[in-house]
C-alpha cells in the first residue's frame, strides 16, 4: 500500500544539534510492537528531527518478516529536535511465531534523508501460543505452548518426577537447593488466553516446598500479564520461606514423597474478565534455599464446588484418652465460597454421627479446623472415618477427597524414666501404627539380637509413614533427661527415607514438638543399591561402629519436670532402603557421653581417687539399697534408690578422708566395694 496517509502527530520543542545535517529525520524508538506481543498489533514509532531544516514530510516503510507491508507518507511540521509519533495499519501475526519488524525512513522532505545511520530500527517480536479454556496442565512434560525465561542462563524451571499421589507423577521444578545465584528470577509463563467471552475464571495449582531453614526464603509470585504488549501486570500470589512451605524444613534437597507434602492454591481471576490477551507467569526468586515444585495448573471457567478433608489435626495416632474430641481440617479447593456442609463420622463400622456446619465463609483456597463430637474408643486399634457431605448442597466435583479413614490406637500403658527398650523381649507397652494398608515397623533378627526394621527397599509407595509410640512417660521427678537410640541405614539411589522423633505433652493427643528430623543420607552408614541390613564392616561413614549401627543423642531437658509425655519415632518412606531402630534409652541426665559399663554396676573414681561414683546398667528397673560403712563399721549412708536402671550417682564424701565399704543390694544379691578417699 503506497497511497499517502495522514499520520497522527505529537510535536514537542527540542534542542539544537551542534552539527546538524540539512534534512535529518531519525527513528528515535519503537513504541509498538514490543518484544512480546499479541497477534494483532498496531505498529508505531517515534521520529525526531535531528537536522537544521524544518521537516514537512517523510516516507517510512514497514517490513514484516522481510516483506514490505506498508509505506507511510506523512505530512509534518517539525522544527529541529521536535518529535512525532507515526502509526501504521494493524498487522495480524500468527500465534506461536517469532517475527521481524523493520522500520525504514525512505524520504525526508521529498528527498534522500541527510543521515542514513538513524533511518532504520528493528524489533524481534514473539507472539506466544494461544491457549484454549478451560485449562488442565499436569506437566507430564514441559508443555511446548508455555515459555520459560531464564535471564542468567543458569538453573531454571525444568520438568521432573515428584510424587503427588503416585510415584511416577511429573511436575515443574525450581532447583533452588543447588542454585547459587541468589536473587535470580525465572519465569514459567502460560500461553495467551482470551477472557473476553467467559463468565468467570479461577486458577488452581499444586505446590510443594520445604524450606532449608529460616535464613533462606525462596519466593514464588504469580503475576497476570495483560495488554497487547503484556506490560500491564497484576500480582495475585506472593509467598516466600515458611509461608510458602507445604511441609517441614529439609536439610537435604527436597523431593516430595506423597500428596501430603503438597498444597493446592485457588485464586479468582474474575478481575481480568473481558480482556482478550491474558498470560499468567509463575515467577521463582532464588534464595539458595530448597526445591519448589509446581503441578496440576487449572484455569476453571465455571463455578465448581470442591471441599476436601485434608487431615485429622488431633488426636494423633496413639493416645491414652478413650473419649477424644477429633478436630479435622477442611480446605475449599473449589471456585466459590463454601457456606455450609455436613461431616459424618463412623467409629469401627458403627452408626454414622452427622454434624452440620453452617454460616461459614470458607473462601477458595482457604483451610479451617472443625471440631467433631467426642468418640468412645475401645482398647487397642480403632478405625474412625470422616465423610464430608453436601457442601453448599451441591455436587462435589472431587468426592474422592471427601472421605478420610484414620487408624487410632488406645494405649494407656505408663512408665517412668529412665527406660530402656531393645525389642529383644516384650515391648507391648509400645505401639507400632500406620494408616490404611501402609507398611509398619516389624521385629527382625540383626547383629543387635532383635531390632525393628522398616522395609523401604521394597515399598514403592512414596510418603507412607509408620509410627513407633512410647507408653505415657513420667518426667516429673527429674531436672534433666536425654534420649539415645541406635539407627542403621544405607543410602540408595532410588530415594531416601526420613526419620522424625516427636514429643507429646498430653499423652498423645497432639505431638507438638519435633526433637529430630533428618533424611537418611545424614546418618547413612554407606551407599548401597542392595537391600540393607547392618553387618560387620570397616568402611562405614563417620560415627558408625563396625557393625553398621550409629548411636544418636537427643537432649530432653525441655521435657524434664512434666508428666504425660509420649515420644513417637516416625519413619517416612522414600522408596530408598531399609531403616533399623534399636536400643532406645532414656536417661535422667543430659550427659552426652554417659559412662558405659559391662557389669550391672560399677564403683569408680578419678585417677587421683576423688569424686567417687557408682553407675548402674541393669536389664530391668529395680529398687536398689545403697549403704556406705567406714572402717569402724559405722553406717555413713543408707539409701533406698527406686527405679534404678542406668543412672549414675556421686558419693558425697568430700572432706571425709578414709577407707569406706560401699555395699549394694539388688534384689537378693549383695556386693561390696572398698574405696579410699585421700586427704
Amino acid at each position: 500500500n503506497n497511497s499517502p496517509r495522514r499520520a497522527s502527530l505529537l510535536v514537542s520543542p527540542g534542542l539544537s544539534d551542534p552539527v546538524p545535517a540539512n534534512n535529518d529525520l531519525g527513528i528515535k524508538r519503537i513504541i509498538s510492537p514490543a518484544t512480546a506481543s499479541c497477534a494483532a498489533v498496531s505498529p508505531a514509532i517515534v521520529v525526531r528531527n535531528y537536522g537544521s531544516n524544518v521537516i514537512t514530510s517523510t516516507s517510512i516503510q514497514l517490513f514484516v518478516n522481510g516483506s514490505g507491508v506498508e509505506t507511510r507518507d506523512v505530512l509534518l511540521n517539525m522544527s529541529p529536535m521536535d518529535t512525532a509519533i507515526v502509526t501504521f495499519s494493524q498487522v495480524n501475526l500468527s500465534f506461536a511465531s517469532v517475527n521481524s519488524f523493520v522500520f525504514q525512513i525512505v524520504l525526508t522532505n521529498a528527498t534522500t534523508d541527510g543521515k542514513s545511520s538513524n533511518d532504520s530500527k528493528s524489533e524481534s517480536v514473539v507472539v506466544p501460543s494461544q491457549g484454549s479454556l478451560p485449562v488442565f496442565e499436569p506437566f507430564n512434560v514441559t508443555p511446548s505452548t508455555w515459555s520459560v525465561t531464564n535471564p542468567d542462563g543458569q538453573t531454571t524451571w525444568q520438568n521432573g518426577t515428584a510424587p503427588n499421589g503416585n510415584s511416577s507423577n511429573k511436575s515443574m521444578l525450581m532447583d533452588f537447593y543447588h542454585y547459587e545465584n541468589r536473587g535470580a528470577i525465572d519465569q514459567l509463563i502460560t500461553p495467551v488466553f482470551d477472557f473476553s467471552q467467559i463468565p468467570l475464571a479461577t486458577i488452581k495449582f499444586d505446590l510443594a516446598y520445604a524450606p532449608f531453614n529460616s535464613q533462606y526464603a525462596d519466593q514464588l509470585r504469580v503475576v497476570v500479564y495483560t495488554g497487547c504488549d503484556f506490560s500491564t501486570t497484576v500480582e495475585i500470589f506472593n509467598k516466600s520461606g515458611t509461608t510458602l512451605a507445604t511441609t517441614s524444613s529439609h536439610s537435604s534437597a527436597f523431593v516430595p514423597k506423597s500428596s501430603g507434602e503438597w498444597k493446592s492454591e485457588t485464586i479468582s481471576l474474575n478481575q481480568f474478565l473481558g480482556q482478550s490477551n491474558v498470560r499468567i507467569a509463575f515467577i521463582g526468586t532464588n534464595d539458595n534455599g530448597n526445591n519448589l515444585y509446581l503441578d496440576a495448573v487449572q484455569i476453571i471457567t465455571t463455578d465448581i464446588t470442591d471441599a476436601a478433608i485434608v487431615k485429622m489435626k488431633s488426636p494423633a495416632t496413639v493416645i491414652c484418652i478413650n473419649n477424644p474430641v477429633p478436630v479435622v481440617t477442611v480446605r475449599n479447593n473449589g471456585s466459590n465460597l463454601i457456606t455450609h456442609f455436613k461431616i459424618a463420622s463412623t467409629l469401627n463400622g458403627g452408626a454414622a454421627v452427622i454434624q452440620s456446619f453452617s454460616n461459614l465463609q470458607l473462601a477458595p483456597g482457604q483451610e479451617a479446623d472443625f471440631t467433631q463430637n467426642s468418640v468412645m474408643l475401645k482398647p487397642g486399634d480403632n478405625t474412625l472415618t470422616f465423610d464430608l457431605q453436601n457442601p453448599n448442597d451441591a455436587t462435589d466435583v472431587n468426592p474422592s477427597d471427601n472421605v478420610l479413614p484414620i487408624n487410632l490406637t488406645l494405649n494407656t500403658s505408663q512408665d517412668i524414666i529412665p527406660i530402656r527398650q531393645n525389642f529383644d523381649t516384650d515391648y507391648s507397652a509400645w505401639t507400632i501404627s500406620s494408616q490404611g494398608e501402609q507398611m509398619k515397623l516389624v521385629t527382625t533378627p540383626t547383629n543387635n539380637n532383635a531390632s525393628l526394621v522398616y522395609n523401604g527397599f521394597t515399598n514403592a509407595s512414596f510418603g507412607d509413614s509408620t509410627w513407633l509410640v512410647s507408653p505415657v512417660l513420667d518426667f516429673s521427678k527429674t531436672l534433666k533427661a536425654s534420649l539415645f537410640f541406635d539407627v542403621s541405614y544405607a543410602t540408595r539411589s532410588t530415594g531416601i527415607e526420613r526419620l522424625r522423633i516427636l514429643s507429646s505433652g498430653n499423652c498423645g493427643v497432639t505431638f507438638q514438638n519435633v526433637l529430630f528430623n533428618q533424611t537418611g543420607d545424614l546418618f547413612s552408614a554407606t551407599n548401597s543399591d542392595s537391600s540393607w541390613a547392618p553387618h560387620s564392616g570397616t568402611d562405614w561413614n563417620l560415627e558408625y561402629d563396625n557393625t553398621g549401627w550409629r548411636r544418636e543423642y537427643i537432649n530432653l531437658d525441655a521435657l524434664a519436670g512434666t508428666e504425660n509425655v509420649r515420644l513417637a519415632f516416625v519413619v517416612t518412606n522414600g522408596h530408598g532402603n531399609n531403616m533399623y531402630l534399636d536400643n532406645i534409652e532414656i536417661f535422667v541426665d543430659d550427659n552426652q557421653n554417659p559412662a558405659a559399663i559391662d557389669a550391672e554396676h560399677l564403683v569408680y573414681y578419678n585417677s587421683d581417687k576423688t569424686d567417687p561414683k557408682i553407675t548402674f546398667n541393669l536389664p530391668e528397673k529395680e529398687k536398689v539399697r545403697l549403704q556406705i560403712y567406714n572402717t569402724l563399721g559405722q553406717i555413713v549412708a543408707d539409701e533406698e534408690l527406686p527405679e534404678i536402671l542406668n543412672q549414675t550417682y556421686q558419693f558425697d564424701l568430700a572432706g571425709k578422708p578414709g577407707v569406706y565399704i560401699v555395699r549394694i543390694q539388688i534384689g537378693k544379691q549383695l556386693s561390696s566395694t572398698k574405696i579410699f578417699i585421700p586427704n
